[in-house]
């Protein structure tokens, strides 16, 4: 959109006051073609070679926390996966349950009691992880995987690292203009206190103008050594950590090296005991 071509717009609504609405709940019509972007087959790979890496256990039944629109989902109910799906927000489950492989869908937080010994593998991606703020929330996430998941099985998440929130999200602009709408996506991070803030804004046509909304997101970017500590204290097992294009095992890396070195590192968690 040219700065000065006035004439040809629409005019634009002032914004109303919103009752407050779950973080993606304004965002969800527009997640996909603003995720267009991502190669979905490069990350089910990559799930699907740690999971085969770390367990001989034959993969059936598959949780997806902090689902979005279910786009990874969908795609390994594809493959004849039995696959659950949950997410905290009504919005991006109402859009996960038109796709044409549709997982089994559930509104819940990634914080939830979840099924005793129901999944060989639990995911959760697209640094979902990095919304948990209070450590206390991850340890009761850590705990209830470790009780839904059955022996042996393998729990994979991503982290957005230190590294990704300074070089890419700090003092972060992006503009995505299509047909009926506008999205701004503005993001800040905090260095000291390790929080990224991102503010989208977005502009939907409206007959003869448009509707401003607005949603907030925080992210808490955690060293790899706060979050090996709370694995540690849980009873699942860190078997890997991995980048999305190397093979290379880093778990044995220096840990402060990879909170600079990676912009994105995956952790595989195993559950090799019953309490």
């Amino acid at each position: 959109m040219k700065k000065n071509d006035t004439k040809s717009k629409k005019a634009i609504a002032q914004p109303e006051s919103q009752p407050e609405l779950v973080a993606y709940d304004l965002f969800a019509p527009y997640y996909d073609q603003y995720m267009k972007h991502v190669d979905y087959d490069i990350w089910l790979q990559k799930i699907l070679s740690l999971y085969n890496l770390h367990t001989s256990t034959k993969l059936k039944e598959i949780l997806e926390l902090a689902c979005g629109t279910a786009n990874v989902s969908e795609r390994l109910v594809k493959m004849g996966y039995n696959v659950t799906a949950s997410d905290r927000s009504a919005e991006m489950i109402k859009y996960a349950s038109q796709k044409a492989h549709a997982p089994k869908l559930l509104q819940a937080e990634m914080t939830e009691e979840l099924l005793p010994d129901a999944y060989d593998l639990v995911i959760l991606i697209f640094d979902s992880i990095n919304y948990l703020i209070d450590k206390q929330d991850i340890a009761k996430m850590l705990n209830n995987v470790y009780n839904t998941l059955r022996k042996n099985g393998i729990f994979i998440f991503d982290i957005s690292t230190y590294k990704n929130s300074l070089e890419h999200f700090n003092d972060y602009i992006n503009i995505d203009e299509a047909k009926d709408h506008l999205l701004i996506h503005r993001a800040g991070f905090d260095p000291v206190q390790r929080l990224q803030k991102t503010r989208l804004t977005i502009f939907k046509r409206s007959d003869n103008h448009y509707m401003r909304m607005d949603e907030e997101h925080n992210q808490r970017i955690y060293y790899v050594q706060e979050l090996l500590h709370l694995i540690d204290d849980s009873y699942l097992d860190c078997v890997g950590i991995y980048s999305l294009v190397y093979d290379k095992n880093q778990l044995k890396s220096n840990s402060r090296k990879l909170d600079h070195q990676y912009s994105r590192l995956f952790f595989v968690l195993k559950k090799t005991k019953n309490d």
